[in-house]
């Protein structure tokens, strides 16, 4: 993919090509029923994201330099630009290894139910176990229990064998989506399978009637799914597996501005009958709490850029959790074509859909350009 225009954008959603809008910042876009659909432009490894959703909308973005932001991503921005002594008070508990402190009392559900995984409770003592077992507040607990639990959450730099096979297994589950119109415009996104033969993506991967385009029953039969879109040690390509979508079996959904999601099943087979979807296992969902806390690791399987699959693994952290709401922020390097993937605990359990994207700024609120100077109009496109 080629982009034009140079303004900073922290995590991405959906790839295309670009062009700029006239006198305006430079506007990642596809032009559609003559408005701009999208916002802009490459990114500089992107750092803080939302996952979800929330029940509230926002007006565009023009404070910050882009004039034309879609809607999703605007409300994402400046919920974000609202956080940034959130994301400065977690980085200095995981320096100072407190991240605890955090939340003590999501903190101590975390350790209630790590201590009751079969994964991880070697990690602790008998006695430690059956004091994070008992005690609800992390504030309360011994000197020993703090340390190991930290160990746990934080520290972690050793990992059990079972964690590369089991992310390995789970990254089958991982899908690029593949949206089209019924005109053929075609955009990408990442969906996962939760349940057999059952994709959940993001609702603005195949709906995008929030800036005038085609709506989630135009793109839906349209739109097909690809497995195995992967990179070998050897530098080759597996093959490539595609799957349409069944939307008369199952087609559940919320709009972007709630919790942007597509629940939809898949065609049993794949196109060219080659290859079952039920042979590519699913990530199990749960609603129990406590599958993870503020400072710990996050890792992402997706399809950034519209290319073959990645997975982020370091210097990834969860900055926020609102127990108000279904958002939580978190830092990891994400990019257009990243939409709908699936964030991981370092159980690899499914603990959020990735959702929307930060404008890039620095601390006085200015737009960063790709370089990280402050951009300009003379910018522009590049």
């Amino acid at each position: 993919m080629v982009w034009n225009g140079s303004i900073q954008v922290r995590g991405r959603c959906r790839s295309r090509r670009s062009s700029s809008a006239p006198g305006s910042t430079s506007v990642r876009c596809w032009r559609r029923r003559s408005r701009w659909i999208v916002d802009r432009a490459w990114r500089q490894r992107g750092r803080v994201v939302v996952v979800v959703s929330t029940p509230s909308t926002t007006s565009l973005l023009s404070e910050v330099g882009v004039q034309k932001l879609r809607p999703v991503y605007a409300q994402a921005s400046r919920r974000l630009d609202q956080k940034a002594g959130t994301h400065a008070q977690t980085h200095d508990h995981i320096a100072r290894r407190t991240v605890r402190l955090l939340d003590p009392v999501v903190t101590a559900m975390r350790a209630r139910r790590l201590v009751q995984s079969p994964l991880v409770a070697t990690a602790f003592d008998n006695d430690v176990a059956q004091e994070l077992r008992q005690q609800p507040d992390a504030c309360q607990w011994s000197k020993k229990a703090q340390t190991q639990l930290e160990r746990v959450v934080n520290d972690a730099d050793f990992l059990p064998v079972w964690f590369l096979q089991r992310g390995a297994d789970l990254r089958r589950t991982v899908a690029q989506v593949q949206a089209r119109s019924p005109s053929g415009v075609q955009m990408h996104g990442t969906g996962f399978l939760v349940g057999p033969g059952l994709l959940l993506t993001n609702a603005h991967v195949l709906d995008w009637s929030d800036n005038g385009g085609e709506s989630l029953n135009d793109l839906v039969r349209e739109s097909t799914v690809v497995f195995d879109f992967e990179q070998r040690f050897d530098g080759s390509y597996a093959p490539m597996v595609t799957f349409r979508l069944d939307p008369d079996t199952l087609l559940l959904s919320s709009p972007w501005n709630e919790l942007d999601f597509v629940l939809v099943a898949l065609q049993p087979h794949s196109v060219d009958r080659q290859a079952a979807i039920a042979d590519y296992g699913f990530n199990r969902l749960t609603a129990e709490l406590g599958k993870v806390a503020r400072g710990e690791p996050i890792f992402i399987i997706q399809h950034p850029l519209g290319k073959e699959k990645q997975v982020v693994l370091h210097g990834n952290r969860l900055i926020e959790r609102d127990e108000a709401t279904t958002v939580l922020v978190y830092e990891a390097d994400t990019n257009s074509g990243s939409s709908g993937a699936p964030v991981y605990n370092r159980q690899w359990e499914v603990v959020a859909l990735h959702h929307a994207p930060q404008i890039g700024r620095n601390p006085n609120g200015d737009v960063l350009a790709i370089d990280g100077s402050v951009w300009t109009e003379a910018h522009g496109a590049s």
